[in-house]
């Protein structure tokens, strides 16, 4: 149960799930303010509380729902937690796109994503939420997303014969405040001086 603030001052205890979908407890208005007025200024209120408290258990809904796009992400296998307050650097050149970040450990990762057949860069604040919390430290993947349906439907338009989007995988981490989004065939990681490997291996 929380603790929910009206706009008037009037404190109603209700279920976040209440809140969520609007289903606020009855109750009457000031006499000097319009039923109107009173109910939209709580539903306002209610959507910015819902907004504010987000908690781990309704993300990993979202997560687990069919409809969302992570719902089959998974972590690319052997690499690292990423370091969230290092800077990436991201160089592209003949189809391929270099990022660089930092392991939890300090050590540094590098990835090569080739073919690529796009990128995102989107700030913390503007990435929409979702992604399962054991992913979010990590270098992610999924096999279809509303993101990889958008450019497949570009590349049919412009040549229906083209299928080089069929391979493609949606690539995702984060570094600092930004979000990084890859649609590439592969990924090729090296942490530190080790040895490189690639995901998905080479058929």
């Amino acid at each position: 149960m929380y603790l929910y603030e009206r706009t008037f001052g009037v404190t109603a205890a209700c279920d976040f799930r209440d809140i969520i979908d609007n289903r606020i407890p009855q109750q009457r208005p000031p006499e000097n303010v319009s039923d109107h007025a009173f109910t939209s200024r709580a539903v306002c209120c209610a959507e910015r509380r819902a907004a504010h408290l987000q908690p781990a258990s309704l993300l990993a809904m979202a997560a687990s729902s069919p409809s969302s796009p992570w719902a089959a992400a998974v972590t690319v296998p052997g690499t690292p937690k990423i370091q969230r307050v290092c800077d990436p650097v991201v160089h592209a050149a003949q189809r391929r796109l270099r990022v660089v970040v930092e392991s939890a450990e300090g050590e540094k990762v590098e990835l090569t994503f080739q073919p690529y057949q796009g990128l995102k860069v989107t700030t913390v604040d503007c990435f929409p939420m979702g992604l399962p919390g054991e992913l979010r430290d990590r270098i992610s993947c999924c096999t279809s997303s509303p993101w990889l349906t958008e450019l497949k439907t570009a590349l049919k338009a412009r040549d229906s014969g083209a299928d080089f989007m069929d391979r493609s995988l949606h690539f995702t981490l984060r570094a600092n405040d930004d979000w990084i989004e890859v649609a590439a065939w592969r990924v090729d990681v090296r942490v530190g001086s080790g040895h490189l490997f690639r995901y998905p291996a080479a058929p």
